[in-house]
This record gives structure tokens, sequence and C-alpha cells, in this order.
């Protein structure tokens, strides 16, 4: 096993090429499917980063590797989610939405308050208190995942804004118990939990992609904004959505064929036809103005898809790290040799043997 910070140019080149393909914070062999490297963030930063190089990270709440998103870094990012919706609350009091009245910022607190009990228990050194203290920390978790999921489905079923936030906490939440679990060494525990949490999660993320796209999908290849949208982003959705890896390009695009050309005599038929929650996020500006807000809701349905898929790679990180017979605390630990260079480093690479990835 090799650890380097950076993607190895073999590996770059072989993203480039289609060879390899990144899922979460893994790597894989496009053909067949098994690991070549696992990601880990270089640093365990608290704001989140855009999209960069080869890799094409994307945003998601969660850090590539579950080593690295400590229970400091996840009160950081739910404080930020808080705010978000915080300041969608305001938006739709302000427009006189009753809608508004659907977003609860009640338990927010408590989730903060439970991600410092646990910080606080792996700081203890009488193993009894950090046991216990972890417990009453996983309970309060799973009562945040109840909470949460209520929420999400809530605002999903009635159509209003504030979905991404909640997803997005739940997500959080689902984090914190995974790793109190690995810092008590109770990996079996921990992957069960984690593969409840993905089926879960998925559905929901479904249903909040599906609603996005709305039935006329055509909207998205509008002209005006076909700078910011390409077909091939599009299709990537619909690929994960429909859980089909055989749908290509023009699959999609004869999907779309015959609204393309009635879409623009027929646009009021179409706004009206908006569940809330899209409505919500625009501001109806005439045609064409209106789709140029658009490329905002694909940036959100991929922030919502690579949060699934960081999710679910921790489960497979956890896989290999228990086939090389390490500890969880072993594992966190792995670090490339330290070299100077100007250059900032985006990821540590932990090229996985073959014998294991396999």
């Amino acid at each position: 096993m090799q650890t380097v910070l950076n993607v190895p140019p073999e590996i770059a080149q072989g993203l480039a090429e289609g060879i390899y393909t990144r899922i979460g914070g893994t790597v894989r062999n496009a053909q067949t499917g098994s690991i070549v490297a696992l990601l880990r963030d270089a640093a365990p930063t608290l704001d989140l980063l855009p999209a960069a190089g080869i890799m094409n990270l994307g945003v998601s709440v969660l850090s590539l590797g579950v080593s690295v998103i400590g229970f400091a870094v996840v009160s950081h990012r739910l404080n930020r989610l808080e705010q978000e919706l915080q300041a969608a609350k305001e938006m739709l009091l302000k427009s006189n939405q009753d809608l508004s009245r659907k977003i609860d910022l009640s338990f927010y607190a408590n989730f903060g308050a439970a991600l410092k009990l646990a910080q606080a228990a792996f700081t203890m050194s009488n193993p009894e208190n950090r046991r216990e203290s972890a417990f009453q920390a996983i309970n309060r978790f799973l009562e945040a995942e109840e909470v949460y999921y209520s929420y999400a489905r809530g605002v999903l079923d009635s159509g209003v804004r504030g979905a991404e936030q909640y997803l997005l906490t739940l997500a959080l939440a689902y984090v914190s118990e995974f790793r109190c679990y690995l810092e008590l060494g109770e990996i079996e525990s921990a992957q069960f939990r984690l593969r409840e949490a993905v089926i879960i999660f998925r559905s929901l993320v479904e249903t909040y992609v599906t609603t996005l796209l709305t039935k006329k999908l055509c909207v998205y290849l509008h002209s005006e904004i076909q700078d910011e949208i390409s077909l091939s982003r599009l299709t990537n959705i619909i690929r994960w959505l429909e859980q089909d890896e055989a749908i290509d390009e023009n699959a999609v695009f004869q999907r779309t064929r015959r609204d393309i050309f009635t879409l623009s005599r027929e646009f009021d038929n179409w706004k009206e036809s908006l569940p809330d929650a899209v409505k919500a996020h625009l501001e109806f500006k005439g045609y064409p103005a209106t789709f140029k807000q658009l490329p905002q809701f694909v940036s959100q349905m991929e922030t919502m898809i690579e949060t699934f898929h960081r999710l679910e790679a921790y489960g497979e990180e956890v896989q290999v790290m228990q086939q090389l017979g390490l500890s969880f605390q072993d594992w966190s630990q792995l670090s490339p040799p330290v070299f100077q260079s100007a250059e900032t480093p985006q990821v540590v690479c932990i090229l996985v043997p073959e014998v294991v990835a396999a």
C-alpha cells in the first residue's frame, strides 16, 4: 500500500481516458468496478471546496474520507446549514409565503450539543466513561436522524423550499453516528448502520432529484443556458437516478426531442406546472430570462448525488481498512511522506493493492 499527496500521473491519465472513474472517495476501474485508490482530503478544511482539476471533486457537505470528517468539521458545516435555512425562511416570510412555517430550526441546537458530547467523549482517558458518553451521543444522533428524516420527507412531499439543508443535515447525522462506532472499534455495528442509512438517503435524494428535473426535462437544454448545462451533465444525473449505466446522451436527447420544439410556445403552461420546490427558487422574469436561473438546480442535484456517493464510499473505505488488518485509528494516521512543494495538495491518495481491491 502506498500513500501519496495528490493523484499519481497514471491515475490522472486513467481518469481522463475513462479507464478509471471516481465515485465519492473511491477511484475504480471503469470495467470491473474494483477499487484502485481511496481518496481523502489533504487537510480537514472546515469550508467546502469547489470542483477542481481532473478529479472533478464536486461539492459536498461530506469530506472525501470518513477519517477526515471529525466532529468539529461536522459542527462547522451544521452551523452553516442552519444559517442557510434561516435565510430561506426569512425570504419566504418577506414574500408573504405561508410555506415559511414548514421550515423548522428548533432541533439544530440539540444536534450541536450531541456533537460536543461526542467530541468530549473521545478525549476521556477512562475507557468506561468514554464508552458511556459515546453511546449517549449515538442515541442523540439517532434522534437527530429521525427528526431530519421527518423534516426532509415533509418538505419533499409538500414541495417547499428547505429540502437541501434538511437532506445534508441528515447526512451529517448519519456520519456522526458512523464515526462514533468506528472510534469505539464497533466496526460491524458501524457498517450495518451505514448500509441502512445509504438506502434511506438514496430514496430521499431520488425524490429530490425527480422533483427538480420536473416533467419537462427539456427546459434544462434550453439554448439560453447551453454554456452552463451540457447534455452530458444532465445524462449523468439521469443515469444515477435510474441506476442504468447504459443511458447515454443520445437516449436523453430522444426523450426530450418533441418537447424541445414546443417549449417556447408553451412557456406559461410549463411555468404553472412547476412544483413549489422549484418555484421557490425561481424569480420569473418572462421568456427566456427565467431559464437562466436553472443551472443552479443542476448544481444542487449534483451536490446531493455527490453527497450520496461519499456516504456510500465510507462503507467501502472501512471494508478496505479491514482487509488490510488496520484499526480505524491506524487507518486515520496514514499519511504520505513529507516533502516541500509550492503547490497546495488537493487530496491524499491511498493506492490499494490489487489483491485487496479485488
